[in-house]
């Protein structure tokens, strides 16, 4: 009977506190790589492009009324 209290309350799931796997610091992402060349800038935009297409509009009644 008073081994139910015996056991640790189980906490819920996150509650924890959680560390990173032993050997693991930060993910690769969060610390700037130093041998890293700066990005090349992105090409400009040509502004000499026509104008986009679009759809003529559907006329009144088209594909309202079923067949």
């Amino acid at each position: 009977m008073g081994k139910a209290a015996d056991r640790p309350v189980r906490q819920e799931r996150g509650a924890e506190e959680r560390y990173p796997a032993p050997g693991v610091s930060s993910p690769p992402e969060a610390r700037p790589d130093p041998d890293a060349q700066t990005p090349p800038a992105p090409e400009p935009v040509p502004q000499d492009l026509p104008e986009p297409l679009t759809l003529p509009e559907q006329g009144e009644g088209a594909g309202k009324d079923g067949g």
